[in-house]
């Protein structure tokens, strides 16, 4: 049986270790696979020396799960190379491409979107993200086994946030035997961590429950370990924020006060690239078949 991605041309541009299993994947789907910005070539995948040259006689773009900054440049590439999502670069994407993104700034997709393009952003995807929870939870915990000097079992962990990454972190640490307290200012939160077995901490109670945690983790996307909050902390305890870019936490502050404080992004490509490429691989492989065939 033919799949029914065959035949399809679609580039890849330069991301990590999951990003060539997701070309693996497509080879196997018998796409026609044109990688750029890659250090090491894949049997089977065209290795294409530009951004510009990439774009020629393809049926999609495909970009890395953490996509690009401000300026439209691929945020990490394995050789270095500067892929950049320019004004002029979108005036030569024919409008039947689609670009499929981790993400992308507001402003950048705005501006594909002059050019009639479209931009279809898959690192929140639910499906993905919930998938993902799992590589991002497990490397969070080999950080902390890493970085403490006490097992997990029977420690003293606060979470915050009850999202898809809190949550299967918060049951995983249980699992361990931890001691876990979940904190949210989401009260459906709060009722799914109760249910679960957890401690549930209203946000209001935030600098109490931090007083004696040994560990804690932030997975909530804005900064709510202040300066101030962090003066509640426990000063031998551990932070590991894993929430997105920038995090949550007041880096600089915690320096000063002694306390350790981890900004750890991008877990699942770093502990379990295979996995981690593998939930892509299908995610991308869904949206290509909507996106290209229907």
């Amino acid at each position: 049986m033919i799949p029914k991605l065959a035949g399809l041309k679609v580039t890849v541009l330069g991301g990590d270790k999951r990003d060539k299993v997701v070309m693996q994947y497509l080879l196997r789907q018998q796409v026609i696979v044109k990688a750029v910005g890659f250090c090491e070539s894949i049997t089977g995948v065209q290795t294409i020396p530009d951004l510009k040259a990439g774009i020629q006689d393809t049926d999609a773009i495909v970009g890395p799960i953490f996509g690009t900054d401000d300026t439209g440049r691929i945020k990490r590439t394995p050789n270095g190379q500067n892929l950049v999502f320019s004004q002029e670069l979108f005036a030569q994407i024919p409008t039947h491409v689609p670009i499929l993104m981790g993400s992308m700034p507001k402003h950048i997709v705005q501006m594909a979107n002059h050019y009639g393009l479209r931009v279809i952003q898959y690192a929140n995807m639910d499906e993905l993200a919930v998938l993902n929870s799992v590589p991002t939870a497990e490397g969070a915990i080999q950080v902390a086994m890493q970085e403490l000097p006490i097992t997990i079992h029977e420690s003293r962990v606060v979470v915050l946030g009850f999202g898809r990454v809190g949550a299967t972190l918060a049951k995983m640490l249980k699992a361990l035997g931890a001691q876990v307290q979940v904190v949210s200012k989401d009260p459906l939160e709060l009722a799914k961590a109760q249910v679960a077995g957890l401690q549930s901490i209203p946000w209001t109670s935030l600098s109490t429950s931090l007083t004696d945690a040994q560990l804690i983790y932030n997975t909530v996307p804005a900064l709510v370990l202040t300066a101030e909050i962090l003066e509640t902390v426990f000063q031998q305890a551990l932070i590991i924020d894993i929430a997105s870019a920038p995090g949550g936490t007041d880096f600089s502050a915690a320096k000063q006060k002694g306390i350790r404080a981890m900004s750890c992004l991008g877990l699942p490509g770093k502990v379990a690239p295979q996995t981690a490429g593998a939930y892509l691989a299908e995610t991308i492989s869904t949206l290509l078949e909507r996106e290209c065939l229907t």
